[in-house]
């Protein structure tokens, strides 16, 4: 996170730039506030949820000095199969003379009621992550949702040789993956604006490409795409 901010910080306009002794105050003083929790199980996670609003009103400093800025979850698909297992055994015909077991309760509906209260009492947006068709949160939840994919780098066509593939064209091919390019289209389920194909070029509000690197997260701008 230190070489990210510190990266981020690099890229900013002559008129604004930052020596370095700036970036290690920015830094020193912007980390203590990231908080992060590591949940191992969908339990621990509501449990994790259930006292988060305790734990940011007792902070010293008190967190009303700094407002809470986003409560994001990544991912919420995490413990999909760990608990799918957990009801599929459930469901197993007990053995001879035993009584069937109990189903155990789905949590994840219980997790939104947190959520929502954090959100309610904090004033915070809550982001979320998930993994395509693993999705444990009804679609209603989301007032806002990004698909992200990457962009696809075009193949050899069928009729070029093994010879013609391996020089220039594969060399172009390489330096389009090593991008990380992305894009994000919007699916927003308040107005009904979904898919890429909305605005002009099929682009328009409802397309953001980013690169992900190792400087971190890089938004593209109107014009860079081939670079």
């Amino acid at each position: 996170m230190c070489h990210i901010i510190a990266t981020h910080t690099k890229d900013l306009p002559p008129t604004q730039s930052l020596t370095d002794e700036d970036v290690d105050v920015i830094t020193s003083r912007s980390l203590p506030l990231v908080h992060i929790f590591r949940p191992n199980s969908t339990a621990q996670l509501l449990e994790t949820l259930k006292s988060l609003e305790d734990y940011l009103l007792k902070l010293r400093p008190p967190s009303s000095l700094h407002p809470l800025g986003v409560l994001a979850l990544d991912s919420v698909s995490s413990f999909y199969w760990p608990d799918r297992l957990i009801q599929d055994l459930a469901r197993l015909p007990p053995n001879p003379g035993q009584r069937p077991p109990e189903a155990p309760p789905t949590l994840i509906p219980q997790i939104i009621t947190p959520l929502k209260s954090l959100q309610s009492a904090f004033a915070c947006p809550v982001v979320y992550t998930t993994t395509q068709g693993l999705n444990p949160f009804p679609a209603s939840i989301a007032t806002l949702t990004l698909i992200l994919e990457r962009v696809p780098v075009p193949r050899f066509p069928p009729f070029m040789s093994l010879e013609e593939t391996s020089g220039r064209e594969k060399e172009m091919r390489w330096m389009e993956v090593v991008k990380g390019r992305f894009a994000a289209t919007v699916n927003d389920s308040t107005t009904g604006v979904g898919g890429s194909n909305v605005g002009e070029g099929g682009r328009g509000s409802t397309w953001l490409g980013f690169r992900a690197t190792s400087e971190g997260v890089n938004i593209e701008v109107e014009g860079d795409e081939g670079e």
